[in-house]
């Protein structure tokens, strides 16, 4: 599971930095860890103790994060046993202005 993989899911979303983008990011890599926990590479009898993702305001972000656009995404996988992560953080500035 190359952090590649994350960055173009995370990459591949852009839009505004609000609660669409944030559930778009959080379904776009739960989907992926999912597909990988039913294949056993991720440890854990369930999803919560073989994966998180935390993606938002409160959460991975503050105010100035928005303000400056960056969407940040911590994720922890269970590698070597259940309910002990490997946390990946990632961050992505969104460009200035977007032309949908």
């Amino acid at each position: 599971m190359a952090s590649r993989t994350f960055a173009h899911k995370f990459t591949s979303l852009f839009k505004d930095n609000d609660v669409n983008l944030w559930a778009n990011v959080r379904l776009a890599i739960t989907d992926y860890l999912q597909q990988k926990w039913k294949k056993g590479i991720l440890l854990g009898e369930t999803e919560a103790e073989a994966y998180y993702v935390k993606v938002g305001l409160g959460e991975t972000m503050t105010p100035l994060d928005l303000q400056e656009r960056r969407v940040i995404v911590e994720v922890g996988l269970a590698l070597v046993e259940p309910d002990v992560f490997n946390v990946i953080s990632c961050v992505n500035q969104l460009p200035l202005e977007y032309d949908a």
